[in-house]
């Protein structure tokens, strides 16, 4: 996820005095090129759930009638969640695999029955989620009529864009990235879901089932095009490195440190060491 980072005096020091000592195991990182890969998806159930979720954020107003209902129903499961980027981790990791209305209803339902989230955290929302699952599914056939045409043509163009300028490099990008970031290859498939609209700040990465990342970009935004669209490609990928990483890299030797020397785990700076590295 893209934020603005508060650079703080420690986390600067510490970075300094780490940079050194990593340098040397990343540049023993083997020449050959990586098996890890980024790969783009799409799916139009993932891209109406965050549709719903970024209309929801704007004037009611302005949202299409037919598909109020999901809005009102997600800004509820939002007030359940609470505030913050992360919120959404632990329902966003499940998403891949859904290809349906009907997938994102069952996904929905089994969450309002779970007590604990898929890695053991506590979870706030009840029947919020149900509520929200059933208005997808009630919305689906508007959606998939009158507006995944236009996102699907827009999410192809992008696709066709980003693999032309970006993944057909990616085996140089990528071995870049690991070495020098001190990380052996995971020899991970990195799914990058493509939607056509996303909340702020339009793109994010949560951890899957299994441990590994799944991200999702907004392509249509106006700060997402052509070559800044490739940097939030890669940005997000750059997390799903690092939990495929396992915390052998760059990103888990400084919050080692900023843990060693008092930061809080639920610290601002601690979450944001991908950011300022």
């Amino acid at each position: 996820m893209k934020d603005p980072v508060s650079h703080s005096l420690y986390g600067a020091v510490l970075l300094i005095g780490i940079s050194a000592s990593l340098a040397s195991s990343a540049l023993a990182q083997p020449s050959s090129a990586p098996k890890t890969r980024i790969e783009l998806a799409s799916s139009p159930a993932v891209d109406l759930h965050f549709y719903i979720r970024a209309m929801a954020e704007r004037p009611r107003d302005s949202w299409m009638p037919e598909l109020a209902g999901a809005a009102e129903a997600v800004k509820k499961l939002q007030e359940k969640l609470g505030g913050g980027l992360l919120a959404w981790g632990p329902i966003e990791g499940q998403l891949y695999g859904i290809k349906t209305g009907a997938d994102l209803g069952e996904l929905f339902t089994r969450l309002s029955e779970a007590k604990t989230g898929p890695h053991g955290d506590r979870i706030p929302w009840g029947e919020a989620a149900g509520a929200y699952g059933r208005a997808l599914v009630d919305a689906e056939e508007f959606f998939l009529e009158k507006v995944w045409p236009g996102h699907e043509k827009i999410i192809r163009e992008r696709t066709i864009e980003i693999e032309r300028d970006l993944l057909s490099k990616q085996g140089e990008c990528i071995d870049f990235m690991l070495k020098h970031l001190g990380i052996v290859d995971p020899k991970a498939m990195v799914p990058v879901f493509l939607v056509a609209d996303a909340p702020f700040p339009g793109a994010f990465t949560f951890r899957r089932r299994g441990g590994l990342g799944v991200c999702y970009v907004s392509c249509t935004d106006q700060h997402h095009r052509q070559s800044l669209l490739y940097e939030q490609v890669l940005h997000e990928a750059t997390h799903a490195f690092d939990l495929a990483s396992g915390g052998k890299s760059v990103f888990g030797q400084l919050r080692d440190r900023l843990t060693a020397a008092g930061v809080s785990q639920t610290d601002r700076n601690l979450r944001d060491v991908p950011h300022t590295v």
